[in-house]
């Protein structure tokens, strides 16, 4: 955690997932914010080289945070695309 610190990542926290409907089939979760693109590919390549995967199912979730009015526009747009 500490060298994860060191690259920017910022640990947001991690907790067990609550059953609830349409949720992830998942236990547990952890959610981090990195300060690039570039630098979550490299910690993923990371988690994927240590084995991680061999031991852990896992998804993984990359996306840049943008304003709810932003993705609801890409929302309706989309939805206007698909009629």
């Amino acid at each position: 955690m500490k060298q994860l610190a060191e690259i920017g990542f910022v640990t947001l926290g991690w907790g067990r997932v609550e059953p609830a409907a349409h949720s992830a089939s998942y236990e547990w979760f952890a959610v981090w914010q990195a300060p690039s693109r570039e630098v979550a590919d490299v910690f993923l390549s990371g988690v994927e080289s240590s084995g991680w995967y061999t031991y852990f199912e896992q998804s993984n979730v990359v996306g840049e945070l943008r304003p709810a009015d932003a993705v609801i526009a890409e929302h309706l747009a989309l939805k206007a695309e698909a009629k």
